[in-house]
């Protein structure tokens, strides 16, 4: 005779019998079964391969009025310029240092634009 657990989705069939041994020594089986389900199909759904995330911009257009991305500059400092900050070198609070472009170019209507920083309100702050 089968077991009828067979006729399940393995990760759930495997699930049950995980539970049911867990209540045989004096748990919870319903806990158990459910965490292992739950637990399963994340694990099923997770994806296989990881992508590094980069800093960007994002700016909408005066002109055409849409939204463009626009890849942040990353900067490499060294030590004497850490210094020159008052930075210590390996300090984990530091991050990324990154700048933008002085000029860009919306992608969907081509017109040019100067760059502004973030919370730059007028002309005479200079771009980074």
């Amino acid at each position: 005779m089968s077991d009828p657990l067979d006729q399940l989705p393995p990760m759930v069939a495997e699930a049950i019998r995980v539970g049911l041994a867990f209540a045989a020594s004096g748990g919870s089986p319903l806990t158990t079964i459910a965490n292992e389900i739950a637990q399963a199909v994340i694990d099923s759904r997770a994806p296989q391969e990881r992508v590094e995330m980069r800093p960007a911009y994002n700016w909408t257009c005066p002109e055409c009025g849409r939204d463009n991305f626009q890849r942040s500059i990353l900067a490499e400092a060294s030590d004497e310029d850490l210094h020159e900050h008052g930075i210590e070198p390996g300090d984990p609070e530091i991050g990324a240092w990154q700048t933008y472009p002085r000029r860009v170019t919306c992608e969907h209507c081509e017109r040019e634009f100067e760059a502004m920083g973030f919370g730059q309100d007028n002309e005479e702050d200079e771009p980074c």
